[in-house]
């Protein structure tokens, strides 16, 4: 009797088994059902769901194994179909030929304007002398990138830049093309070649960075604007391939160039002319300058105003002194707008420095000689609000005598 028990049980575990998984088969064709209609999914994918959900409901249990059966079959059908050869070839291993070609007549462009005949002869020269280039002290870039150095300081970054003076021409040289293509391969034996070709990339727009600050440092303005401007097109030319790590490595060249363009902008002697030559390559380039401005200004107190007015309002509210540069009629205004608000007494006195006594001294002969002896527009002691500097030690030694008498302390 209990060994009848025991194989009743046992036959009634299959059974229950089956009940269970076909609940929760039941229930997940139910909620992708409900999903579909939820998220508005199409309506074939919603046909082939009610299809397994009636085979599994409705459909008689003694056809539904065969019903399975050919779906098996169908899908494996599908699957053989889906991979077996197009012709009567039979298999073979799948080739990229058809889509190179089409890649390469995409890109291909005439040696007569292609950068890269340039920069292929600059790296087979680059491996030649490589090994007898002179040695760098470590991480010898960091002690370069964040503005002009001089010879006298860095003596042996500057031999190895001299070391490299014609790779440095021949790149200058490459940056007059703005096409570039290398050979494209599929190649995975051929692309270490490719590369070496992106880490020479590399190591040539840190010799132009290292270069061009240099120049700034020794007066050599026009030339570390072209090298400026070969690390930029560089980065251009890189950028034009069709493979994602020659425009990542595109990219970091020219963020790197770009870094030192900033510098030479915002500290350097860059005169309209200077400016002009950078625009004509730097002008496609999508940069937020703002960004660069933290590196001198710090985050909390650099504020952006959409209107011009609101932000002359704010600069005279919260200044508190104003170091005055040659400049043109926005400079004129905004300093005679601080010396009249001054002058009648609507804001607080604080120094007014004018930088560059031969620039300014037209002026201020004019408004001693004019406004004040002649016209007498103004009083005598009107020519104390400002004082005339040629030096920033003396535009400081200015600061300090006025604030050794006022207190000076966060305004904002």
């Amino acid at each position: 009797m209990a060994g009848q028990i025991m194989a009743e049980g046992k036959s009634r575990k299959p059974g229950l088994l089956r009940r269970i998984l076909w609940w929760l088969w039941v229930i997940l064709l139910m909620a992708l059902l409900a999903l579909g209609f939820v998220f508005a999914a199409p309506w074939k994918l919603i046909t082939l769901i009610v299809i397994f959900l009636a085979a599994a409901t409705i459909l008689p249990r003694s056809y539904r194994k065969w019903f399975w059966l050919g779906v098996g079959i169908v899908v494996l059908a599908t699957i053989a179909w889906i991979f077996l050869p197009d012709d009567n070839k039979g298999w073979q291993p799948y080739t990229f030929d058809k889509e190179l070609a089409q890649l390469q007549a995409r890109y291909a462009v005439p040696d007569s304007e292609n950068a890269a005949i340039i920069y292929n002869q600059i790296l087979a020269d680059w491996k030649q002398k490589e090994a007898n280039e002179p040695n760098l002290p470590k991480c010898w870039f960091d002690l370069v990138k964040y503005g002009p150095w001089s010879s006298k300081d860095q003596p042996e970054i500057a031999a190895y830049i001299q070391y490299h003076r014609d790779t440095i021409d021949k790149l200058v040289q490459a940056s007059k093309f703005e096409r570039c293509s290398f050979p494209i391969t599929a190649d995975i034996f051929l692309m270490g070649e490719h590369l070496e070709q992106l880490t020479a990339t590399r190591r040539w727009a840190y010799l132009l960075e290292a270069a061009s600050n240099n120049d700034i440092a020794e007066g050599n303005t026009n030339e570390a604007i072209e090298k400026y401007l070969a690390a930029v097109r560089m980065g251009q030319n890189a950028s034009q391939q069709p493979t994602a790590v020659d425009v990542l490595v595109g990219i970091a060249c020219e963020a790197l160039a770009m870094g030192g363009i900033n510098n030479f902008v915002v500290c350097g002697d860059a005169n309209e002319f200077y400016l002009g030559k950078l625009e004509q390559v730097v002008s496609g380039i999508k940069h937020d300058w703002n960004s660069d401005l933290t590196g001198f200004i710090d985050s909390d107190k650099l504020i952006t105003f959409d209107h011009f007015f609101v932000r002359k309002v704010m600069f005279m509210k919260y200044a508190q002194g104003f170091i005055v540069l040659p400049g043109g009629f926005g400079t004129f205004d905004e300093l005679f707008e601080a010396i009249t608000l001054i002058q009648t007494r609507k804001i607080g006195k604080f120094p007014i420095i004018l930088v560059g006594k031969k620039y300014w001294k037209g002026l201020i002969e004019w408004i001693r000689e004019v406004m004040l002896e002649e016209e007498h527009n103004i009083s005598p002691e009107d020519l104390n609000i400002f004082k005339i500097v040629d030096t920033s030690d003396e535009a400081i030694a200015v600061i300090d005598k006025f604030y050794s008498r006022y207190l000076l302390s966060p305004n904002f």
